[in-house]
């Protein structure tokens, strides 16, 4: 009962922390509005904020034909499609050919803009795009299921919003052609009827074509706006970064420095050091994405609990943790305690720009946010999966260095058995340690199983919908007008492909590591289609009650408790959090919740039956 009580001071002591640090970032005022004005008509040639020359996107206008890709053709972007004065925000560095490199589509789980030329209510489009926002995949004939929106992000030169988004509810076909069209039945402010965009101008044969084939019952001149677009092969990045990845499970990974102390966060004693990794980035902080990136060892600092009472006879069962983003290693501390006391290690470093790396690795996360940092960012985030990976190395390769349990404290510690059960090895991450964590159980097949909570894939798609997207935002050049901003941002999913795991989940399902995937109902920083989608892709089967509504395909295979292998996803309530400035914060640490613990310990239960019972 004491540690029970002791779980839940700790978790409302970091509430209570983290309420705090977000009240002083966040500023709330109260503005009365004004009669709003007459809305002046759209500019009458692309150009402007309200047409932009660059939407639709993605498009066939930013491809060309190549019989040497997988897809038959390459990514292009037009020459002016970004102006110069756009193009001198990113740098030295050409941002706009890093995403061009390899590319022979668009990215799995691109946005698609549309741009209308009427001011748009933020409930002029339905939640699915219903009838009016269609999406088809060209190639198998069959429609796509989206959620769509009409984007809150920026205003055009008349101070409104006039463009449509739709986002694949899982992702778009790799290789295939996918057609998507808004449709008469949006109603623009005013209450009329939405005018069609005049980009149809500039619409290709096969969008054309695609519209007659798909959506017959509307006239071309009536449909309001419509694009169609190839979809990158996975091989297209995939491959270079299953060639790192080779890489780092041949290398010698090891460990030095080894230190004991009492554990503040958690178990019996808690052991600190260093643990080599390959870095892939040049001294710029990208990664090469030609094939011609090579690594260089490097130490990173870790921190690892050990229990008193290992669970297994082999020795304590490893979890790596994967944790969230502007937090460090230490914050394992939401999963430490709980595995901890049952029998577990639980072991973690900081990710690249965070923690003990903000020195080395030139600077905090937070202040990366420049354009000319685009391309550092998203490299960024693969090099901390492959972090993760060397971590996982070192520890089945070189684990057997530790024996530091019992710690003795007045003489020599250990007893001359291994710590480590190093033939159990699984992952949890949180908040963005399950987003790229999932990306690291795709990659690293000695992982047993993950237990992720918070997390999402479609990293824009996060991002966007994230009330941590204020940070972020600035990294796509803020003189860029309202349509081609959007183009920008979503073209930067492209660049964020190598990292993105919906692009390597289906690896999971197929080799068919258990995977539990824990959040919070209106999370406020990965919203709940995100982590939807990561569980739809995975096939994981619903556990327990339903809270709020989902897709019919995600409730095939649903159950009432957690299947025994510990394969599956549930809702953790957040109704009975007050309506309040901080509540999108509070939704997402959900994980903080007590039905939350009660899983995670199922969960941490059911693993170590099965440790025992493969002996």
């Amino acid at each position: 009962m004491g540690e029970t009580n002791n779980r839940r001071v700790g978790a409302q002591r970091l509430r209570n922390f983290l309420s705090v640090v977000a009240a002083g970032a966040v500023v709330a005022g109260c503005v009365p509005e004004a009669a709003a004005p007459p809305i002046p008509p759209a500019a009458s040639e692309c150009g402007a904020a309200s047409f932009s020359c660059n939407l639709p996107y993605p498009s066939d206008t930013w491809l060309v034909a190549d019989p040497s890709t997988r897809t038959g053709v390459r990514l292009d972007v037009p020459e002016g499609a970004v102006g110069a004065e756009v193009l001198a925000m990113f740098g030295d560095r050409d941002q706009i050919a890093d995403a061009e490199v390899g590319a022979d589509g668009f990215s799995s789980v691109t946005p698609v803009a549309l741009q209308l030329p009427d001011a748009l209510a933020p409930d002029a489009i339905p939640a699915d795009g219903g009838d009016v926002v269609q999406a088809w995949d060209i190639t198998s004939g069959e429609r796509i299921r989206i959620h769509a929106e009409v984007s809150q992000h920026l205003n055009d030169e008349r101070g409104v919003r006039n463009i449509v988004v739709a986002y694949p509810a899982t992702r778009f076909e790799p290789g295939h052609r996918v057609f998507v069209a808004v449709l008469p039945g949006v109603v623009a402010f005013g209450g009329n009827a939405a005018a069609p965009s005049g980009s149809k101008a500039w619409a290709s044969a096969q969008t054309r074509d695609a519209a007659a084939r798909f959506v017959p019952q509307v006239a071309w001149q009536d449909v309001l706006a419509a694009t169609s677009f190839t979809v990158r092969s996975d091989e297209s990045f995939s491959a270079d970064v299953d060639r790192m990845v080779a890489e780092v499970h041949a290398a010698d990974l090891g460990f030095r420095n080894i230190t004991i102390a009492p554990s503040p966060l958690g178990g019996a004693v808690m052991v600190s050091g260093e643990v080599q990794s390959l870095d892939y980035r040049q001294s710029d902080g990208t990664i090469a994405r030609d094939g011609s990136a090579r690594a260089a060892k490097q130490w990173l600092s870790f921190v690892m609990v050990l229990p008193e009472r290992p669970a297994s006879p082999k020795g304590a069962p490893v979890m790596v943790y994967g944790h969230g983003i502007i937090a460090m290693k230490e914050s394992m501390l939401v999963v430490s305690r709980d595995a901890a006391a049952k029998g577990y290690a639980v072991i973690a470093i900081d990710k690249p720009n965070h923690g003990t790396r903000v020195g080395p690795d030139g600077g905090h996360i937070a202040e990366l946010n420049w354009p000319s940092n685009l391309s550092r960012l998203q490299s960024l985030m693969l090099q901390a999966i492959l972090d993760d990976i060397s971590l996982i190395t070192a520890v089945t390769k070189n684990g057997g260095v530790f024996d530091v349990s019992p710690n003795t404290w007045f003489g020599p510690s250990g007893d001359g058995v291994a710590d480590l059960d190093l033939d159990s090895i699984y992952y949890s991450g949180t908040s963005l340690g399950g987003v790229l964590g999932s990306a690291v159980v795709a990659l690293e097949p000695a992982i047993d199983a993950a237990y992720l909570q918070v997390p999402g894939t479609g990293i824009i798609d996060v991002l966007f919908h994230s009330m941590a997207w204020g940070l972020f935002q600035s990294v796509v050049p803020g003189n860029a007008p309202y349509g081609d901003n959007h183009a920008l941002t979503f073209f930067a999913q492209n660049l964020l492909d190598r990292a993105d795991a919906t692009n390597y989940l289906h690896r999971i399902r197929e080799r068919g590591t258990p995977v539990f995937v824990s959040y919070g109902l209106d999370d406020g920083l990965v919203r709940n289609e995100t982590t939807e989608r990561m569980a739809e892709i995975l096939e994981l089967p619903f556990v327990g009650r339903q809270y709020d509504p989902l897709p019919a395909a995600l409730l095939d295979g649903a159950v009432d408790e957690m299947p025994a292998d510990g394969n599956g996803f549930h809702q953790v309530p957040t109704d009975q959090m007050p309506d309040w400035f901080l509540r999108p914060l509070q939704t997402h640490i959900a994980f903080l919740e007590p039905a939350s613990h009660a899983t995670l310990d199922r969960w941490l239960d059911d693993r170590i039956v099965e440790i025992r019972a493969r002996g």
